[in-house]
């Protein structure tokens, strides 16, 4: 008799469920910058018309947490008729040149492409391969780290000049080419330290004084640096 009526309360419940109309209509995503809501509600792969009841929302929000730029998610049902993805991104902290624009985040984690990633002043890394077969992975996290090395380092020691990095160069093993927005291009054996900002500083004001203009420097001889200027305005 218990079992009936077990049975028959589960029966009943299912029932009304169908009968008030508890089927899913809409999926809305919340907190996408990088990804589009199509991507995300793809990828959740929520089928409309289905019981709210019987949806399985832990799937669908594992799926959504495999996706590259995908750092947290959740999921929230909300009666009568609609489930929101909440998703928190993760943040690229320069674009990865391999024919198409990548993001890349502190970790060394490849981004997919996306059209955000276009209308961010992030530098730029060039000179390393094998971005969209690492897509997702922090695979390529060692090649990209003497570039991430020196982005984390300079917000840090002079947020100023991180914000004038234009592109680093790791196209030459064992060196790193850095250009600034005003077009000079610095050389360094990584790691970049504080002893180099303030050479290139020095050398900048006194470059400044004479009334010339920096296009080269090189650090990466001990005890001098090497510089080409372009000569007056």
């Amino acid at each position: 008799m218990i079992a009936a009526v077990v049975w028959s309360k589960n029966k009943t419940t299912a029932l009304l469920q169908d009968v008030a109309g508890l089927k899913l209509e809409k999926v809305a995503v919340d907190g996408n910058h990088y990804l589009s809501e199509d991507d995300v509600i793809k990828a959740a792969a929520l089928p409309l018309g289905e019981s709210m009841f019987k949806l399985d929302l832990n799937g669908s929000l594992e799926k959504v947490k495999a996706m590259d730029w995908v750092e947290r998610a959740f999921i929230e049902r909300r009666l009568p008729r609609s489930i929101v993805i909440s998703v928190r991104e993760r943040k690229p902290v320069a674009l990865l040149d391999n024919g198409e624009l990548y993001g890349v985040d502190g970790e060394g984690r490849v981004l997919s492409p996306s059209p955000a990633l276009l209308r961010e002043d992030l530098p730029l890394i060039s000179g390393a391969a094998g971005a969209a077969e690492a897509v997702g992975t922090t695979r390529t996290a060692e090649a990209l780290k003497p570039a991430l090395d020196l982005i984390a380092f300079l917000h840090k020691k002079d947020g100023v000049l991180a914000q004038d990095v234009s592109e680093i160069n790791l196209g030459d093993a064992g060196s790193v080419k850095v250009t600034f927005i005003d077009g000079i291009q610095a050389h360094f054996d990584p790691p970049i330290e504080e002893t180099d900002l303030k050479r290139m500083a020095m050398v900048l004001s006194d470059l400044n004084q004479k009334g010339r203009h920096a296009a080269t420097m090189d650090f990466r001889y001990r005890g001098m640096v090497l510089v080409k200027t372009r000569g007056t305005p």
